[in-house]
């Protein structure tokens, strides 16, 4: 309930996200993203549900959702914070407040991304409609070190990338050819030497 409204003092109005009245009330909807949690006694693993919950609350719906509109499935479903349809303007539901992951990480698909517990898209459908976690940057070092981490991972798309190139040597003698062997140059040569020595350890 609005605390404003109840000494008639609410300056939003019919723009207010919160109940005027009990009418407006009523229990959680069933459609509501929920994450069941196993039985165990480890609170690490209660706090991450809870964070990953998103946050709700009753909202008026004014607009239509651009997915729904463009026939796409939006999936937040009845939680969805927008109408889908004209009939559901005007109506007051739970809905997800905040951001959300609302699609599958384009580089989780591939194995290579880099933000790993940080992203703000979905790794896998379990986390559709999760909270999203504060946008973060990785500090250049970490970017570097995980790009590493994702050609020493997955040598398939390294090599789809390099295709022309059929070996190490030859891509260090092209490096070299097109740098002049001076500053980025090098370090990619000496990066490639760290490769090409891993490689050999693996086999």
């Amino acid at each position: 309930m609005c605390k404003h409204y109840k000494t008639d003092q609410c300056w939003r109005g019919q723009e207010c996200t919160y109940a005027h009245s009990l009418e407006e009330l009523h229990p959680a909807s069933p459609d509501l993203p929920r994450v069941e949690v196993k039985e165990t006694n480890a609170l690490a693993e209660q706090q991450k549900v809870e964070d990953s919950a998103p946050d709700v609350r009753l909202k008026k719906k004014k607009e239509l959702c651009n997915k729904w509109k463009n026939g796409q499935d939006c999936v937040l479903g009845r939680a969805c914070p927008y109408a889908h349809g004209e009939k559901e303007l005007g109506t007051v539901e739970l809905v997800v407040c905040g951001r959300v992951k609302t699609r599958i990480c384009k580089f989780w698909t591939t194995g290579s991304c880099m933000f790993l517990g940080n992203c703000v898209n979905a790794h896998g459908e379990k986390e559709l409609g999760t909270k999203r976690p504060d946008f973060m940057t990785p500090p250049m070092k970490k970017r570097r070190e995980g790009e590493l981490e994702a050609q020493l991972l997955f040598p398939n798309r390294f090599l789809t990338l390099f295709g022309s190139v059929r070996s190490i040597d030859e891509f260090r003698e092209q490096v070299i050819a097109k740098k002049g062997g001076k500053g980025k140059g090098r370090r990619l040569v000496s990066l490639m030497g760290m490769l090409k020595k891993f490689s050999s350890c693996l086999c």
